[in-house]
């Protein structure tokens, strides 16, 4: 529901809510931040996440783990909501939706989705597994940073 949103955002070219008045101040008086907005200072990126300047830059590597995920969290999606389907119940697709743990497939996806990534890095003496698990560590940090 919420990614039909953002593409009926997208092509319509409108805001809602929050977005909308953050719109119509920015036009209005070219506020880009309301007042007293903070800033937080880790914007900046990481120096552990950093890319070293002579590594090559991949489109596969960034697209097969995305499309890893996406796809992982698509088919993981329809089989848990398969199996916990109660007895008798229709297998129908909103009954299958309705009935799986997104909660499981989404952090079993991410998974995966970083597992493919490591392997593709390691895979092309990129980084070493040590380097790769360690920017791993360093991307988690910065997303529970941003929660």
């Amino acid at each position: 529901l919420m990614l039909m949103f953002v593409f009926t955002v997208a092509l319509l070219g409108r805001d809602f809510g929050p977005m909308l008045t953050a719109e119509r101040r920015a036009r209005a008086k070219g506020e880009v931040l309301q007042k007293g907005a903070h800033v937080p200072s880790s914007l900046d990126v990481d120096p552990d996440l950093r890319p070293d300047p002579e590594t090559p830059r991949r489109f596969w590597n960034a697209a097969i783990p995305i499309v890893t995920l996406i796809g992982t969290a698509l088919v993981s999606i329809i089989l848990n909501g398969l199996q916990n389907l109660p007895p008798g119940q229709e297998a129908s697709l909103i009954n299958v939706l309705a009935n799986a743990d997104t909660t499981k497939v989404l952090i079993w996806s991410t998974l995966m989705g970083s597992v493919v990534s490591i392997v593709l890095t390691v895979a092309q003496k990129l980084l070493t597994l040590e380097e790769a698990m360690n920017a791993w560590v360093a991307g988690i940090k910065a997303v529970i940073t941003g929660l």
